[in-house]
Parts: C-alpha cells; sequence; structure tokens
C-alpha cells in the first residue's frame, strides 16, 4: 500500500545501534566483502579495541560493552620499510612503480578462482581498471609487485523505496582516527543502475569522540544508503599504521515523522520549505519555490543536484527580479528557530547559491537571536556577496555560533534590473567550525581559506623591526611540507608556510609575523579563533625536536594607551605528519572573568624556526566565531608569566640596578607597526659588567655550544656568566606577582630547564618562594628595580628556598639542560626568584611554566631541600 506521500510502508523509519558483547547485530545493513578479506566493515565493541580495533567505547551507552561497526584502515606490506624520511616523501621503488589509476576504481579478483569480487567506488562509470589482488592478510611489495591494495571498504543498508517530496534524514555518529584513515563518505546508491551519489563526506579527525551528522535527501527510485570509509592509499606510507572509521546509532527517517529534532532546519526544498517561513512585514517581497527558470539570462537551469547531471528530481527556491521589483527591494528568509550552540559548539552552516544574471544584486546571512535587548534585536552580518558569478551552483559555508536561542535569516536584495535571480538550495549544518566560503564572502571576517589571497592577513613591513622574515602562501611543492593543502585536499590547494628549504635555512630562533583585519569588540563576550597547524620535522636528532613553534598573540592597547602583546596559545616542535585542528579563546582576564578585550585588537600568528634543516611549519583554515571554547589541544594554552624567552623576558625581571633587555613596547596605533624599543634581544657583544646579571643569550654572547633548549636555537633562553671574581655574586631573576589559586587547588608545579657551566664547583641557582606581608604590587604588575639594600624586612622574613642545584652535583663538561621541578604553594599572592651564586661559573634556565595541583617529587632529587623560611 502506498501512503499519501507516494513512500511504501516497508521502507518507514529504521534504526541501529549495533547492539552489544556477544549480541552484536548487522540490523539491516550488510558489509560487502568485495575486494579483500580484511578490507571491510565490522562489527566491535570497545573491550576488544585493542586486540580488533575500532573506539575504545561505543556511542549509544558511552560503554566498553557497546556495539558499533568500524572499518580498520591500516595494511602492512610484506617487506616494506618506513622511515620518517618515507613518510615525509611519500614515495619508494615499490610506489615508483605503482599502476596508475584514478580514485574511482574497480578491482576485480582473477588470481584466486575461490573468491571473485568486485567494488563499483564513487561512480559507475569508472569500472575498466581491474588489477589482480592477493587474499593473503600482507602483500609483498618486491621489484615484480604487480598488485593494488583496495583502499575502501562499503556498508549497505537494506532496499529503499521512493523517498517522496519531503525527503529521508540520514542520522548518526561517527567517529575517525588514527594516520591511515582518511575520510567517510554516504553515498545514495541507484539498485537499478548501480550509479553512486555523494551527498556528504567528512575528514574530520575525531580523535576517539564521536560526532553527530545529519542529511536530509530526496530519491525517487529504488536506492540504498551506502557508507563508504577510505582509508589512505597503499603507495602512502601513512597506510602502515592504525586506524580506524566508526559509526554508531544510524537512523534513516522520514522527515517529519518521528523524531522532529532530526535534520532540524536542513532543506533541499523539493516538498517545502522545512520550517523556513518567509519574514511577512520587514520585507518587500518573498522567496518563492522553483524547478528551473524561465529565463536564458537569468537563474538556473536546474537544482544544485540534478544541475550538472541527467536527473529528474529537484527543486531549489529564488528571489524572482522580474516585473514588479525595483532595486532595492529585498525578501527575508527566516529559519526555524535553533537552540544555543554552547561552548566550543559552533556550526558550520552550508547552503548552495546561484548568482547568475546582468542584474545581479545581493544576498547575505544573517544571525538574529531570540533575546529581546536592544543589541541582540539586530540581525548581524556573517556571510555577503555581491554581483554576478556564473551560471553555476556554488557550495558556500560559515561557522554559526550563539549563546542563546536563535534563527538564521537570508537576505536577497533586487540589484540593478530585471536579470538577478538569485537562487539557494540544499541548506544543511554541520557540527563544528568552518571558514566563511567563498573568501569575498567574508567581509574582514577573519576567515582565510589562503585559496584566493590572503583576505587582510597582513606580514609586517620590514621597518617595523617585530620579525625577520615573512609568511608565504603557497600550494605543495617538494618534499619538505603538507602533500595537500587543508580545505581542497589537494596538492593545488593553498596554505601559509614558513620555509623549511634546506638550501635556504632560517636561522634558528628567527620568526615571522602575520597580523589579522582590526576587531572591534561590540559585546563582552569574545571571540574564538579556529584554524589547522601542520608541524613536521623530517629527521629528529639526537639532541631532541627542534622543529620550532607557534604563537597565538592578542595584539591590543592597555588602559593607558600603549600596546602590548597577550599570549594566548603555543605550540612547539614535531606534532604530526597531518593537519591537526587548534582553536583558542580570544579573551582577557577582568576581574574573576574572562571576557573580550575592551580595545580594539589584532591577532598575531608567530611562527619560529629553530634548528631543524629540513621540516615545515603551516596554518590553514583560519575562522572566528563568537563565543567562549576551549583551548586545544588542551596543552596548548599559555599559561600567565610562563616564559620561553624568545623575545624578551615576559615581564621577569633582575633584582640587580643593572638590568638585561626590558621588554619592548609598541608605541604605534594598531594600524601602525613601528616600534621605538625592539622587542627582540638585540644582537650585541658583552658590555663591562654584564656578567653579573640575567640576560638573553645572543648569538656573539652566549654560553660556548649551548642551545635553547625550546627548540636548539642559538638563542631563546636566559643565563648569567661570572668570570674571575674575588667576591660571590648573586645575580637574581625576580617574577611578576602570581594570584593566588582559587578552589579545592592551592598548590602549582613550577617546572623549568637549566643548565650549569664553568670552572666554579661551588655555583649555585636557587628558587626562593617569597610572599610579601607589606603593601602588595598589583597582581601582574611588573615589579620595580631593587637591590639587596632596597629589600625590605617583612620579604626577607617571607623568603622559602624551595630548590637548590650546584654545578658539582651535575654534569658541566658539556652542554646539557636538565629538567627541573618543585612544588610551589598558590594560597596567597607570591613571587619566585631565581637567584645564582657564583665566582667563576654560571646557569641559564629556559621554558618556564606551571601546572596546577602539586608535581610528585622535586627533580632532580640533588636539588631537593627541607623547605624552610630563610634566616631559621
Amino acid at each position: 500500500r502506498q501512503e499519501e506521500d507516494g513512500v511504501d510502508d516497508e521502507s518507514r523509519s529504521t534504526s541501529c545501534d549495533f547492539g552489544s558483547g556477544s549480541q552484536l547485530q548487522w540490523c539491516s545493513w550488510s558489509s560487502s566483502v568485495d575486494t579483500h578479506p580484511n578490507i571491510r566493515w565490522m562489527t566491535g565493541f570497545g573491550a576488544q579495541s585493542y586486540y580488533l580495533g575500532g573506539p575504545l567505547k561505543d556511542h549509544t551507552a558511552s560503554d566498553a560493552m557497546g556495539g558499533y561497526a568500524y572499518f580498520e584502515t591500516s595494511y602492512k606490506a610484506i617487506n616494506r620499510v618506513f622511515s620518517s624520511a618515507a613518510l615525509e616523501s611519500g614515495f619508494s621503488d615499490y610506489q615508483r612503480k605503482r599502476v596508475a589509476i584514478n580514485e574511482d576504481y574497480s578491482i576485480e579478483n582473477k588470481t584466486d578462482t575461490r573468491h571473485e569480487h568486485r567494488l563499483s567506488h564513487t561512480t559507475a562509470t569508472a569500472t575498466s581498471n581491474k588489477l589482480n589482488v592477493y587474499k593473503d592478510p600482507l602483500i609483498s611489495a618486491s621489484e615484480e609487485s604487480r598488485f593494488l591494495i583496495p583502499n575502501v571498504a562499503h556498508l549497505y543498508s537494506s532496499n529503499i523505496s521512493r523517498t517522496g517530496p519531503r525527503g529521508y534524514c540520514v542520522s548518526f555518529f561517527y567517529n575517525i582516527d588514527g594516520l591511515s584513515a582518511d575520510r567517510l563518505r554516504i553515498l545514495v546508491r541507484d539498485i537499478e543502475s548501480g550509479q553512486n551519489q555523494t551527498v556528504w563526506e567528512s575528514r574530520l579527525i575525531s580523535e576517539g569522540k564521536w560526532i553527530k551528522s545529519e542529511i536530509a535527501y530526496s530519491y525517487n527510485e529504488m536506492h540504498q544508503i551506502v557508507l563508504e570509509g577510505i582509508a589512505k592509499s597503499a603507495e602512502e606510507p601513512e597506510r602502515a599504521y592504525r586506524g580506524y572509521i566508526a559509526v554508531d546509532d544510524i537512523q534513516i527517517t522520514p522527515k517529519g515523522e518521528g523524531d522532529t529534532t532530526l535534520c532540524h532546519g536542513h532543506c533541499t526544498f523539493e516538498g517545502g520549505f522545512c520550517g523556513w517561513t518567509n519574514e511577512e512585514e520587514k520585507d518587500d517581497f518573498d522567496w518563492k519555490e522553483a524547478r528551473g527558470s524561465n529565463n536564458f539570462f537569468t537563474g538556473p537551469v536546474r537544482d544544485y543536484y540534478s544541475f550538472s547531471k541527467e536527473y529528474p528530481l529537484g527543486g531549489y527556491i529564488f528571489i524572482d527580479a522580474s516585473y514588479p521589483r525595483r532595486p532595492g527591494d529585498k525578501a527575508l528568509l527566516i529559519s526555524p528557530q535553533f537552540e544555543a550552540t554552547g561552548e566550543s559548539g559552533p556550526l558550520c552552516f552550508t547552503f548552495a547559491t546561484h548568482m547568475y544574471g546582468n542584474g545581479i544584486g545581493t544576498l547575505r546571512v544573517k544571525y538574529r537571536s531570540t533575546e529581546s535587548t536592544e543589541e541582540s534585536s539586530k540581525d548581524k552580518i556573517l556571510w555577503e556577496m555581491s554581483g554576478e558569478a556564473g551560471n553555476y551552483w556554488y557550495v558556500a559555508q560559515l561557522p554559526i555560533a550563539s549563546s542563546t536561542a536563535y534563527h538564521i535569516v537570508f537576505e536577497g536584495v533586487i540589484g540593478l534590473n530585471y536579470l538577478g535571480n538569485i537562487a539557494i538550495d540544499n541548506i544543511a549544518l554541520e557540527r563544528g567550525s568552518c571558514p566563511i566560503s567563498p573568501q569575498t564572502a567574508s567581509q574582514k571576517s577573519g576567515d582565510c581559506t589562503f585559496e584566493e589571497n590572503m583576505c587582510f592577513w597582513t606580514n609586517p613591513l620590514p621597518h617595523a623591526n617585530v620579525d625577520d622574515f615573512d609568511w608565504i602562501r603557497q600550494f605543495s611543492f617538494g618534499n619538505y611540507g603538507p602533500r595537500r593543502d587543508h580545505t581542497k585536499r589537494s596538492a593545488n590547494g593553498y596554505f601559509l608556510s614558513l620555509s623549511g628549504d634546506p638550501l635556504q635555512p632560517q636561522r634558528g630562533g628567527t620568526l615571522a609575523w602575520i597580523i589579522s583585519p582590526e576587531f572591534t569588540p561590540t559585546s563582552t563576550v569574545p571571540k574564538c579563533l579556529s584554524f589547522y597547524y601542520f608541524m613536521y620535522q623530517r629527521v629528529i636528532e639526537s639532541g631532541g625536536p627542534s622543529l620550532g613553534g607557534l604563537r597565538v598573540f592578542i595584539r591590543t592597547t592597555d588602559s593607558k594607551g600603549d600596546v602590548v602583546l597577550l599570549p594566548v596559545w603555543r605550540l612547539n616542535n614535531h606534532q604530526s605528519m597531518r593537519w591537526r585542528h587548534a582553536q583558542v579563546s580570544l579573551s582577557m582576564k577582568k576581574g574573576e572573568e574572562y571576557v573580550a578585550p575592551t580595545h580594539s585588537y589584532q591577532v598575531v600568528i608567530e611562527g619560529i624556526w629553530g634548528d631543524a634543516r629540513v621540516g615545515s611549519i603551516a596554518i590553514d583554515d583560519i575562522n572566528f566565531f563568537d563565543g567562549y571554547c576551549s583551548t586545544l589541544p588542551i596543552y596548548a594554552k599559555a599559561v600567565p608569566n610562563e616564559c620561553f624567552f624568545d623575545r624578551n623576558l615576559c615581564n621577569w625581571q633582575n633584582e640587580t640596578k643593572r638590568s638585561p633587555n626590558r621588554e619592548g613596547q609598541l608605541s604605534a596605533s594598531l594600524g601602525q607597526l613601528s616600534v621605538t624599543k625592539s622587542e627582540r634581544p638585540i644582537y650585541s657583544a658583552r658590555k663591562q659588567g654584564e656578567s653579573l646579571t640575567w640576560r638573553l643569550a645572543t648569538p656573539t654572547s652566549r654560553p660556548a655550544n649551548l642551545q635553547d633548549h625550546t627548540f636548539r636555537a642559538p638563542i631563546g633562553y636566559i643565563f648569567f656568566d661570572v668570570f674571575n671574581q674575588n667576591t660571590l655574586q648573586q645575580p637574581s631573576l625576580r617574577s611578576p606577582k602570581f594570584p593566588p589559586l582559587e578552589g579545592e587547588v592551592t598548590k602549582q608545579c613550577l617546572t623549568f630547564w637549566f643548565s650549569g657551566f664553568g670552572r666554579g664547583d661551588s655555583t649555585s641557582l636557587s628558587v626562593y618562594h617569597v610572599v610579601e606581608t607589606g603593601e602588595a604590587a598589583e597582581i601582574g604588575e611588573q615589579p620595580a628595580e631593587t637591590t639587596d639594600q632596597t629589600k625590605s624586612k617583612s620579604e626577607i622574613a617571607n623568603r622559602v628556598l624551595l630548590w637548590r642545584i650546584q654545578t658539582r652535583l651535575i654534569d658541566t663538561r658539556r652542554p646539557i639542560w636538565h629538567f627541573g621541578q618543585v612544588t610551589v604553594n598558590a594560597e596567597a599572592p607570591y613571587e619566585l626568584h631565581f637567584e645564582g651564586e657564583a665566582t667563576d661559573g654560571g646557569f641559564a634556565i629556559d621554558d618556564i611554566t606551571f601546572y596546577n595541583g602539586t608535581c610528585q617529587t622535586a627533580r632532580p632529587l640533588e636539588a631537593v631541600v627541607n623547605v624552610k623560611p630563610e634566616g631559621e
């Protein structure tokens, strides 16, 4: 029996959670072993994940016994050797002899007559390349090998009859992780013709987390939903490494039935507006449904899905610019209400648009809050394009984030004449952030994919004297950087890179800035910066990783009008041979809260080159969205008053009168980059008396052969070096004042690296904890310079020795960095003093940072002291 909308009863809602434990089930899904017995979807559960693969827990119950379907993506060839150079270059003797094929192919086994299987991948047209495949778990990669290992596995639904005009919603959770995993696609497969149509794709590495996704679609013939898991190809070295693509809690439901929250706001406009409505009062006319244009010179021939193929179905909506419309008339289309996205929960809003005609006006996407305040009642423009874009459908996207319930608004504006029909189709929302696309629609938002240009991000001019070289916008070339960009996943896609050319290497410790457009805060809610980074070092030498670092700063002005840099995110050295996601909240602490900067600000992304000769540091797909967000990766969050000594002393200061280079201050406005005092250490020879103070290392004045610890550059640490003094010298480095910790945790673990040198066995380095009982300075305020004579009695009475090491207890014959840590009491405001004692020798320190909670033990053990106030 047929229902009113033309859909058979038997194809109504289906769902599958794949069972649990010993009762795993496929429901109505099936996995076809159509290529290789190991290259297929399987059911599994978390308790066996280390044994067979897959995530540690399912999504349904977040339980180790809960079931899911997964595809183990790794495959290891016999006698195939993988080195860091092979990973980096992606080529080997075996790969040079590979059979050239397209991404779309089919495989037919001819070497084993017991197994004759065929794989139809992506399209039905690419079925001519037929290659032999072994059925053994491992395949030889010898010179004679002429075999192709498949990288695709398919999971098929039961047959589904036509959907009717309202269409169906496919809802599921997916989890992708591991070096060998590439992407997951959802296909609609026509039963009669075997043709596949891709309706969804994701390459997002979820790193063990389940991510929800939904797809709305319609189809007028018998069909199947196909989940296509794709691993890295056999020619890529990453294929040998473990990885998986997993799915759980799959639902296929007619739209408008059952759970009405499924595919909420998604629309293909074949069966109505899907809850989107025309504005009743604030516009001049309405959006209308259509199937195809009646004018050769404006509007689309067909809808988005059928535009480039013979496909009988399809509708879209558009604004009609013909009579009686006038230039400037506008039509508003309002979405159904969406719930607040929450912290770190942005959505990527996507739609297809067609803007063809001599009189095309403007299309805008706006955000409208449901709050009734005067500020929130105004629609905020998120995306805007004007003018003709050609007779094509384009996919557009933008991030959406809101702390309250909200609506999305499409605004279509009539252009100069009647040849100005603007159409939209295929509206969808996906979890996760995304940069505004196309770039011309970003309106100086700071979003950038770098495919077209730099999107108003700029390298400082040379006279600004804030960096040493420039970020380069480039596509993939050579063997020392990303093989593909992140946006297109193509060798032809663009990204920003620090040069890692071994023929012209950058000097270790040199850095490059890239500066965003200027932002003007409109509320106390901060923005979140999201981007992708690539940090790969080809060879890790005996000294350890030395690639370099990435830093993110907020560049703004303080209450006095001085330009300041606030570090919010940092990451050092080699991370991975793939693009990884980063995000950070662009906020400043004000009282007990973190809020948006109070003055106009810019974002500075700083790349620092280390000692590595071959490697790459690159960024791509920068985007901003409103709201707080957690820092990713979690260990990249900048800690207040930590210091790596890359550019200055970070508000740490000498207690002695003769101080090293102080932190410079940008004297210009945000629109200028000139400086009056350098933020970088001046490369000059030592002056008389400097040996008695802590100072930044320079290429011409530093301990012999000692590179910095962070990334092995010749500069980037602080030291003192006393030469043949008759009296004991005590250079002291004083921290800013630290605020007390609030809550249950009242202790911090101070960590740092140190190196001793010189001939004096009594040379020592001590760490003191100082709590003042007198009038306290402002928390975070740079301490005033003092001498031993000006120390207050109350301060001396509250100086507690925490940690002490002497050079006779460590190896000083060669330059070696040693790790130090000690627990600090943070119940009350405090300072830290690094104090040296020497007549002939010195110490260097680097990478001072803090972690909440106690250290397990003080390190090294030779530095342990009985903690007591000085003088007892």
